[in-house]
């Protein structure tokens, strides 16, 4: 019985401070991650496994992605669309995405 009592005083304190380390390292990673303000990453429409142009604007697994960690971090996502790899890594030095998927 003695043994479990550091364990339940264990369990106690993740269960009241779970949800405030967890937001706290969302802010954390926002900060990092998200200087601007919003998620801005870059989609290679030139790469059809990633990423294709829809009529209401890119959809595929990195858009997606992309949006899910927005959802997480709570910020707003800009999707900024290029048509090939190379011109991603271009951008890179130029400060104009924050998250890049390129294969």
């Amino acid at each position: 019985m003695i043994r479990s009592r550091p364990f339940a005083a264990l369990l106690l304190a993740s269960l009241t401070y779970g949800p405030t380390a967890m937001a706290q390292a969302n802010s954390d990673a926002s900060k990092d991650l998200v200087p601007t303000g919003k998620l801005r990453a870059a989609i290679n429409l030139g790469n059809s496994v990633l990423a294709q142009s829809g009529p209401d604007g890119p959809k595929g697994v990195t858009v997606d992605l992309a949006r899910e960690l927005g959802k997480r971090l709570s910020v707003p996502v800009e999707l900024i669309t290029y048509d090939a790899a190379g011109t991603v890594f271009d951008d890179a030095k130029n400060n104009t995405w924050d998250i890049a998927f390129v294969a």
